[in-house]
């Protein structure tokens, strides 16, 4: 029987570049596996994510190095559909971006037509890790739960990374706490530091009208 390895990295707040970081850790694999004096010599690894814009990132910057190949960038369904010989058809290391946007059920229109993607992607993987952040589940197509999650995982030794951080928004601790709080559904009253933002700080601003927000943001521009 095969045994499978999945790594969660469960994200909490936004952490930085992670599409950068992600292309880093993949190219020096990519690197290893092109290297015969290395354990990861000849193996065969991907980098799936289920978002258009970010897969035609991964490719453009896979145009930049040469070990990083777009063969090996691709969308989660046509990973688990692609033709392969017997003696590769298992993949080496395979990573997930965006994972919670995996199709979590049957979706026969865009031809996909086992139970969920995550559980289709470990059979066909020697080592899994995957990206996931929880507060971004955004369509039933893809609703995943701690349930279905700990279901797939049934079987297979896991092992999950809690990441807290972010690096992105560059703002006082008060606003960082008050929007990690919004993201656990628990209103705070607004930082005061949000009212007294100077014209270089991140601002926080709520709005009533969705047309005013339009235009404060084109002012922006």
């Amino acid at each position: 029987m095969r045994t499978s390895t999945v790594y969660f990295s469960l994200r909490v707040t936004l952490v930085r570049e992670k599409s950068v970081v992600l292309s880093s850790t993949f190219n020096t694999i990519q690197d290893l596996s092109k290297d015969k004096g290395s354990k990861l010599y000849g193996t065969e690894n991907y980098l799936l994510v289920n978002h258009q814009e970010m897969l035609k990132t991964y490719k453009e910057i896979s145009e930049t190095l040469p070990n990083l190949k777009k063969k090996n960038f691709m969308k989660p369904t046509s990973f688990i559909n692609r033709k392969m010989s017997p003696e590769k058809a298992v993949a080496d290391i395979v990573f997930v971006d965006e994972a919670h946007l995996l199709l979590s059920k049957k979706d026969s229109y865009n031809n996909f037509n086992q139970d969920n993607h995550l559980e289709e992607i470990i059979k066909q993987s020697k080592i899994t890790i995957v990206v996931y952040d929880r507060k971004q589940v955004l369509k039933f197509k893809s609703y995943w739960d701690d349930n279905l999650i700990d279901h797939v995982k049934r079987g297979i030794h896991s092992e999950v990374l809690l990441l807290t951080n972010q690096f992105r928004i560059r703002a006082e601790e008060e606003i960082l706490n008050w929007m990690d709080a919004f993201t656990n559904k628990q209103v705070l009253p607004l930082p005061k530091s949000a009212m007294t933002a100077r014209k270089d700080s991140f601002e926080l601003e709520i709005f009533s009208d969705a047309g005013e927000m339009y235009k404060k943001i084109q002012q922006k521009k």
